[in-house]
């Protein structure tokens, strides 16, 4: 039952971060085709937002690599531990506790504002 309930909220973490780099990744190219077609200046957030987004995409793939690499539990651990120590940028920002924080946050308001809008009109 415990085993059950792990997986589950690791998939759950799974999906969430796959969402949000998904969503990254169309906020990051809507600013960037923005910029480009439209003669838009890019706001200093909006190019750290590109940033991040082209930092996440190049570490994504050498952080699936280290998943998938057939280790014990105990591997990983001590494999991310080391990384997460010496290199700490080395993470995608969407598996991050801040990022992570500030979605669990998100999701605990959004019912509330949904909640409060009874007149139809968005907050």
């Amino acid at each position: 039952v415990v085993v059950d309930a792990m997986y589950s909220q690791g998939v759950l973490i799974h999906n969430f971060n796959e969402d949000k780099f998904g969503q990254d990744l169309q906020y990051a190219g809507s600013l960037f085709s923005k910029a480009a077609l439209s003669n838009y200046t890019l706001q200093p957030r909006e190019v750290r937002t590109i940033e991040r987004t082209v930092k996440d995409c190049a570490v994504m793939v050498p952080f699936l690599i280290i998943l998938i690499i057939p280790l014990t539990p105990v591997g990983h651990v001590l494999i991310f531990s080391f990384i997460q120590k010496f290199f700490p940028d080395f993470f995608p920002s969407t598996f991050t506790e801040r990022r992570q924080s500030v979605m669990r946050i998100y999701r605990d308001i959004v019912p509330d504002v949904e909640k409060a809008d009874v007149s139809g009109v968005r907050l």
